[in-house]
């Protein structure tokens, strides 16, 4: 896969497959009745081997899973027939993912759900001494069919998913760049952080020129940076700053299908300045699902994923594993219920425009304690070696540096306007997100 992103947004749900079940007439019969004609154990040998018992990738009893048209790993079936083996009791759960320090707990098939039992599904008997079952579950919230054949040592089934709540169902464009408002307002990213106390990235250089003047608090700083007016960011500074562009060749759209799977049109071209379009991701990377609250849904990140992710970062600083595991124990404590349930978010709808972002009070804590972790010896060494020998970022270390030592503040305290020195009142917040507007169908 194209695929070298790690996406804000995405995830996949999906397909079942339906089933029958049968068995052959009695040995004093002349004539056998298709299978599909005969329910029941019947006196075969072909279906007196053992059904009940756990399915799962690598084990004995092998579990193959499709979920929106795709195979999905990490699962688990066990199946508990009666005697007669006519019908069964199915669960659908997760396996237990070991996750640095801890183990995320198991999942279901469908985001949001730890586990699905479904009670009395009938078995009927398919060819060459299979047992075939399928079936509709149904909740306050979604509607889900599978289907599926077991055979002795594998099962297969097929599950395919249904949100009531349509809301989100569409492919999501990025805002289109506004260059008087900045990223607060309409831009493709915005950014609101609940303080006004400063933060300082020093001086950029530029070429010939050094960039002054930029430490400002946290909104007027990042509104100035990400502000698409380059040809007034020019005259002020003298360059040209395409943040928001960039982040528009980079992702294109964001697709949440009516399953709960999400999936981006990105670029992979690897240059920010000539976008190639791709959609070639999988729809089991990101799902999501709506929670309790209007206006508020939980993006589940495939743990296989994120464990990739993390192995490749361990793997390219070259740091001790043990080293960088106890230093960030802390961050993982905060990140432990967002990988378990899903990842906070909010949105706004409007007129089909969408305003959506990691939730205010998780992101808060989460950039405090990674601040704390990048400001730490040992870690802020390692971040700086790796910038520092770095032929493109190394310029810009002692900017990094300056703003990483400014960031505790501004995310501490309120402040007041008018006085970024002010360290009084409380952070209560920091919303990073993204405008959308909805593609036409």
């Amino acid at each position: 896969m194209k695929n070298k992103l790690f996406y804000f947004f995405g995830a996949v749900f999906l397909l079942c497959s339906v089933s029958m079940f049968t068995s052959c007439s009695s040995d004093d019969d002349p004539v056998v009745d298709p299978p599909i004609d005969n329910p029941g154990g019947g006196d075969d040998e072909s279906y007196q081997w053992e059904v009940s018992g756990e399915y799962f990738e690598g084990n004995k009893n092998a579990l193959k899973m499709s979920y929106n048209g795709e195979e999905l790993k990490g699962k688990k079936v066990t199946i508990t027939t009666d005697k007669e083996k006519k019908t069964a009791s199915i669960v659908l759960k997760g396996i237990e993912t070991d996750f640095l320090v801890f183990k995320l707990p198991p999942s279901s098939p469908i985001p949001g759900e730890k586990e699905i039992k479904l009670e009395k599904v009938e078995l009927t008997h398919g060819e060459n001494g299979t047992f075939l079952f399928e079936g509709e579950d149904k909740t306050a919230t979604r509607t889900m069919t599978y289907k599926g054949t077991i055979k002795e040592g594998e099962i297969s089934i097929d599950i395919k998913n249904t949100l009531d709540n349509q809301e989100l169902a569409g492919t999501w464009n990025l805002a289109p760049i506004d260059n008087m408002q900045g990223c607060n307002n309409n831009s493709p990213l915005w950014i609101d952080w609940d303080s006004y106390v400063e933060i300082d990235p020093g001086e950029i250089p530029n070429g010939d020129k050094v960039i002054t003047g930029l430490n400002q608090s946290p909104n007027s700083l990042f509104t100035l940076l990400f502000f698409v007016g380059e040809d007034m960011f020019a005259d002020m500074y003298g360059f040209e700053l395409k943040i928001e562009q960039t982040i528009k060749n980079i992702l294109q759209s964001v697709t949440a299908q009516p399953n709960g799977s999400m999936f981006a049109t990105y670029s992979y071209s690897g240059d920010l300045t000539k976008p190639e379009w791709s959609s070639e991701m999988s729809h089991n990377i990101i799902r999501y699902y709506y929670g309790e609250e209007p206006g508020q849904i939980y993006v589940e990140v495939n743990s296989d994923f994120i464990l990739s992710a993390i192995d490749g970062l361990l793997t390219k600083t070259r740091a001790n594993e043990q080293d960088i595991i106890e230093s960030i124990q802390p961050l993982i404590d905060i990140l432990k219920p967002a990988l378990e349930k899903g990842f906070p978010c909010k949105y706004e709808l409007k007129n089909n425009k969408m305003k959506i972002n990691l939730d205010g009070e998780f992101t808060l804590k989460l950039l405090k304690e990674l601040t704390t972790l990048l400001n730490t010896p040992s870690i802020n060494e390692l971040i700086m070696s790796f910038i520092t020998e770095n032929e493109t970022l190394a310029p810009y270390a002692t900017n990094v540096d300056k703003l990483l030592k400014s960031l505790p503040n501004a995310l501490t305290y309120k402040g007041s306007e008018g006085n970024p020195n002010d360290l009084s009142g409380e952070c209560t917040f920091v919303k990073v997100g993204l405008q959308l507007v909805k593609a036409a169908e």
